[in-house]
């Protein structure tokens, strides 16, 4: 399956964009907003993987955690199913907040430039 590869891209590209922010800045960290678009696209990302197994189980009245006569996915031709809806979901929020961290990352101020000796006043 593709979808843990792109997640497990997406840590590898977050992590090198941090360490290059603190090589420029070193109280470079990740903002609130940066935290609560990861969190979320983590959250949603988690749903596509575990959702439909969850909601199955427990419409058959099984119980997910501890297994049961009710819950056999095995047998229930879920084994197949993916919520890409969701993933692309969580994984758009991600993407957005290691954009926005990226480009803080990335930016170095310019100096301002000096005035040039030709344009000084006599």
């Amino acid at each position: 399956m593709i979808a843990p590869c792109i997640v497990s891209v997406g840590f590898v590209l977050l992590a090198i964009t941090i360490l290059r922010g603190v090589e420029v800045n070193s109280a470079f960290g990740l903002k609130p907003v940066e935290w609560t678009l990861l969190g979320s696209g983590a959250a949603v990302i988690l749903w596509s993987f575990m959702g439909d197994h969850l909601v199955h189980a427990v419409l058959q009245g099984g119980d997910p955690i501890n297994g049961g006569p009710a819950y056999m996915l095995k047998d229930s031709g879920l084994d197949a199913a993916f919520s890409w809806f969701y993933f692309l979901l969580g994984t758009a929020l991600a993407t957005g907040a290691l954009l926005c961290t990226w480009r803080r990352a990335t930016f170095r101020p310019v100096a301002p430039l000096s005035p040039s000796p030709m344009l000084k006043n006599p």
